[in-house]
């Protein structure tokens, strides 16, 4: 495949461009050009190639379909209405201060008090009016060059990409939203802390699992986001901690959740592909992240609650239905219903839901990820007991896994059931 080391080297100017907000691609780029992505699809999909190139060839393939059909001219134009409307500042909180509706949303999450009733009912409204219709019609938009461009529906791609297990696991809808639902019936505070001290709680871990965290080596920044995130150069592997800024406390489960990143990055081995450490297989990446929170929630001996599991359950089913509808449904309708699903006649509600769709079934990625996690949890407490987070036999299975990136197989042969 002489073709893959230049889409290789455009995938991580791309992504270094990205990380500093240059989000533009040239017309020109290979990562465009739609009869390369058709030769990649086929490539990957053909019977000579092996299994290693065949999965660089599927991740490169989709980051690529991402790209053609964001940069449509249609899509484009929708999504340049859709940031004007939710960046023009139209409202006011109590001072006086003008706000977007994205800012009011902020503003709602963290000084809820600041925003009165009825500039809170004016944001339901222009959410529900002005932006919903025109993520609809985004997202139809964006189907419909899918269908152009690959034979075949958005969903039904991106089923193709994980195998056929979006299908899978949407027949078990109803265990789904069962098993969520449980999550809140032991509703607790989140356990809170200086990122600094949970930091040196996550390297004595660390060290009993005989696990590589190295924080010589990571770069740790304070951003005004209000999340905290962690980000590895594509090119020179270079690892970056980001806590918000201001001090305070941070919830745990974030903390070890973005470490668990970073420690993922510093055990996969030296020569493995950028593909398995930068794009395939996201589940298993964040499935390794979230392995790590279920680590510290052990260590500090409260329970693993996982509760925001619910929202990319939410976003998945919604999601699944409303294209497989090809957009004839409501995507607010389908996500109140799913939502009452796991909360009953209470649930929250969230205008203009559809303004949360993303691409890539961002969502479904979660949703695996929290189940992989766990059955790596579940399959070494079956062999080292609950205290296999401080045995050193149980980090050796785990330098096994996270060594090779994204490339692991899920059905965790490293961890035989």
């Amino acid at each position: 495949m002489d073709y893959l080391p230049l889409l290789i080297e455009e995938t991580k100017y791309y992504l270094y461009a990205q990380r500093r907000g240059e989000v533009r691609l040239n017309p020109a780029s290979p990562l465009l050009n739609v009869d390369r992505l058709h030769q990649v699809i086929n490539d990957y999909k053909g019977r000579d190639v092996d299994f290693s190139e065949r999965k660089i060839l599927k991740a490169v393939g989709y980051f690529m379909l991402e790209l053609i059909l964001e940069n449509q001219p249609q899509v484009q134009h929708l999504k340049s209405e859709l940031d004007q409307k939710l960046s023009t500042p139209l409202f006011r909180d109590r001072c006086g201060a003008r706000l977007s509706v994205t800012e009011l949303e902020q503003t709602l999450q963290a000084h809820a008090a600041e925003i009165s009733t009825d500039e809170k009912n004016r944001a339901q409204q222009y959410i529900s009016e002005e932006v919903a219709p025109l993520v609809d019609k985004r997202w139809r938009e964006t189907d419909r060059m899918c269908q152009s461009f690959m034979g075949a529906s958005y969903v039904d791609c991106y089923d193709d990409f994980f195998d056929g297990t979006m299908t899978l696991k949407y027949r078990d809808k109803k265990e789904m939203c069962a098993t969520v639902a449980d999550l809140f019936k032991e509703q607790r505070g989140a356990k809170a802390d200086d990122p600094q001290v949970i930091l040196a709680d996550v390297r004595k871990v660390a060290a009993k699992l005989t696990v590589k965290f190295d924080l010589n080596t990571i770069k740790l920044e304070n951003v005004s986001s209000p999340r905290a995130s962690m980000y590895a150069d594509p090119f020179s592997g270079e690892v970056t901690l980001r806590w918000p800024s201001g001090g305070g406390v941070t919830p745990v489960a974030k903390v070890w959740h973005e470490c668990g990143h970073a420690i993922h990055y510093q055990n996969m081995r030296s020569d493995l592909p950028f593909a398995f450490k930068h794009l395939f297989d996201l589940r298993v990446l964040e499935a390794i992240a979230i392995l790590w929170e279920i680590i510290g929630c052990r260590y500090y001996g409260i329970p693993f609650l996982g509760q925001e599991k619910w929202w990319p359950t939410i976003q998945f089913l919604s999601t699944y239905e409303w294209l497989k509808s090809q957009g004839h449904a409501s995507y607010q309708k389908l996500f109140d219903d799913n939502l009452r699903l796991i909360f009953g006649h209470s649930f929250p509600k969230f205008p203009g839901a559809i303004r949360f769709l993303e691409p890539a079934f961002k969502c479904f990625r979660y949703v695996s990820a929290f189940d992989l996690a766990q059955i790596i949890d579940r399959r070494l407490v079956a062999r080292y007991t609950d205290d296999w987070i401080f045995s050193s036999e149980a980090g050796k299975v785990l330098r096994t896994l996270m060594r090779e990136g994204g490339a692991i197989d899920p059905m965790l042969p490293e961890i035989p059931a």
